[in-house]
This record gives structure tokens, C-alpha cells and sequence, in this order.
């Protein structure tokens, strides 16, 4: 690498640390799914997920489906083929519907090439671990709960392969997280930044703090270093 172009590396490198904490801007505006309000706001009557019920990009009438014990479907996906799951799996599966539905907060991490979808959003370890915890010993014939199924001609899903508890299928909390939801979702050993899938709701989203400080340490400074790579290897 030439030495003009060495001296402009570390230039950009020192004006990206700089800026970084001043580029984060928080989008008022909600994944472009079937289901999600356009924009968040307040919901006071929502009938499961209430921990967003202060800001929620999903409705009353979607979290119907969610707060009927035993749940056995969500949207176009079954969740007793293998059996019923237990009480406690079901909490944190709802926990984890309520976040890719309801978040003000994930519209951050959409998918460029399907905005209905969000790419690797950083979920904290703890949760994932505390929903592999429950689920464990529950089953599951799908490994991702997107794909790994035979579809019928009406589009239901059907189990193509055997039904293996949580623990066979997924080993821990790292492969739930970065399993069941395909590329969704990421498992984030980084306790200060990265995404709660539960909390205690009288104290407010977490999130919302939470990817200001994730954006603010990483975002501009991420996109920089892909450029710089790139200036390394032309």
C-alpha cells in the first residue's frame, strides 16, 4: 500500500473514532411486516407482550393469538407439532415473538433485502441462555423454524424431519439464538451492548438505550473499516 493512500487510512480511521458517537439517529419507523404498524406508539390495550405497551410496533389484535395459554400457532407456524410446549418454553418463545413484533427498537438491524426481516440483531447471552434453560427439554422437529419444513400446497408447514428435544437440536444457547431464526438474531457475550428479550416491564424498555450505546460504539466506525478493507486489498 502506497504511503498517500497509508496516511488517508489513518485519517479516516481517526475521523470515524471521532464522529461515531455523534452519527446514531433513532428511526421512527417499524419492520415492513404483514403485521407491524408503520410506526411505534403507544398501545395501551395490547393483550400479550405489555412490556411495550409505552411504544409497540405491533397490535392489540395481533397479541390476541399470544395470550391464550396453550398457544399451538403463531401466524403460519405451529408450535405443537412435536407436543405442547411447556409452560416456562412457551414464555420465553412468546418473549421472543413479542420482540421481532412488537420492538420499536430492531427496525435497526432490517434486512436490506427483506425489511419484513431483521440480520443478526445482538441478543444478549443471558437470554438466550435462560430460553435455552426452558426449552431444553422440550421438542422440536425444525431446526430453523423458517425453512426446515415440508409445505404443503396450502403452505402449511409440515415436520420433515424427527421431533429432537431443544437440547439435541440447538446444543445451547448460542445455537438457539443463531439457529431457530435463521439469521435473525445473534448471540452477544457483550453485556452493555446488546438487546434484552425480557425484562421487567414496570422499569421501562432497555432497549432503548441499548442500541443507542451499540450504534454509537460500533455503527459509523463499522461501516468506515469495511471501506478501509477494501482500500487494503485494491
Amino acid at each position: 500500500m502506497s504511503s498517500i493512500k497509508y496516511f488517508y487510512v489513518l485519517a479516516v480511521i481517526a475521523a470515524a473514532a471521532q464522529l461515531s458517537s455523534a452519527t446514531f439517529q433513532r428511526r421512527d419507523e417499524c419492520l415492513a411486516g404483514v403485521n407491524h404498524k408503520s410506526r411505534p406508539g403507544p398501545e395501551p390495550y395490547l393483550r400479550a407482550c405489555r412490556t411495550y405497551r409505552n411504544s409497540a410496533c405491533c397490535t392489540p389484535q395481533f397479541t390476541r393469538q399470544l395470550a391464550a395459554s396453550p398457544i399451538t400457532k403463531v401466524g403460519d407456524t405451529n408450535w405443537n407439532l412435536c407436543g405442547q410446549l411447556s409452560a416456562r418454553c412457551e414464555r420465553h418463545m412468546v418473549a421472543t415473538e413479542c420482540f421481532y413484533r412488537c420492538s420499536p427498537n430492531i427496525v435497526h438491524w432490517a434486512s436490506p433485502n427483506y425489511p419484513a426481516a431483521t440480520v443478526r440483531v445482538p441478543i444478549c447471552a443471558s437470554d438466550c441462555d435462560a430460553w435455552f434453560d426452558a426449552c431444553k427439554d422440550d421438542f422440536t422437529c425444525a431446526e430453523n423454524w423458517l425453512t426446515d419444513w415440508n409445505f404443503t400446497k396450502s403452505g402449511e408447514k409440515q415436520c420433515k424431519g424427527p421431533c429432537k428435544t431443544f437440547a439435541e437440536t440447538y446444543k445451547d444457547g448460542r445455537g438457539l439464538c443463531q439457529k431457530m431464526w435463521a439469521l435473525s438474531l445473534d448471540y452477544s457475550t457483550d453485556s452493555n451492548r446488546c438487546m434484552k428479550l425480557k425484562w421487567d416491564g414496570r422499569q421501562g424498555n432497555p432497549n432503548n438505550d441499548a442500541v443507542q450505546r451499540i450504534f454509537q460504539s460500533t455503527g459509523y466506525f463499522r461501516s468506515v473499516m469495511d471501506s478501509i478493507y477494501g482500500l487494503f486489498g485494491a
